[in-house]
């Protein structure tokens, strides 16, 4: 693999850890969320690499919910629990989708606020349709919604 695509590689996995780490701060929803992608430079990965404290002192700025404020409070190391939520997910067969990966479901991607990562199995990744049956549930808002009928489901990772 060349440098530049092991960069990308690596820049794709940090977002991956970041995007879970700060969806499993309680408190921290798909609107939080991208508000503090904004706040740092659409970077979900530098704002977990700003630390509790950082976050904590934009805490107003950001709108952070009193658990959020709370859990931050105890600074948790955010990137180990990014990783504990990927492999957590990685255990249950799920795969991460972020917002801006090519099999993001299209009309989830129109809502206002759409959530920024998305678990789903493995199974429903790859199928080659999206079925009407098939159920994204999004950590970071809390709910499901249906995929597009019909339409083709890229391979995600």
């Amino acid at each position: 693999m060349s440098e530049r695509k092991q960069t990308a590689a690596d820049a794709g996995w940090a977002e991956v850890v970041a995007a879970c780490a700060l969806s499993a701060v309680p408190g921290l929803g798909a609107t939080a969320l991208a508000r503090m992608a904004k706040r740092f430079e659409d970077s979900l990965t530098k704002a977990m690499k700003a630390g509790p404290e950082k976050l904590l002192s934009l805490a107003e700025e950001l709108e952070l919910r009193q658990p959020a404020i709370d859990f931050l409070r105890r600074e948790p190391d955010l990137e180990e629990l990014g990783l504990w939520a990927v492999a957590a997910a990685k255990a249950a067969g799920a795969r991460v989708i972020l917002l801006g990966d090519e099999c993001y479901p299209t009309l989830l991607r129109q809502i206002e606020n759409p959530p920024p990562l998305l678990y789903a199995s493995r199974r429903t990744c790859r199928a080659s349709r999206w079925s009407g049956r098939a159920r994204w549930t999004s950590r970071a808002s809390g709910w499901r919604a249906s995929s597009a009928t019909g339409s083709r489901a890229p391979e995600c990772r």
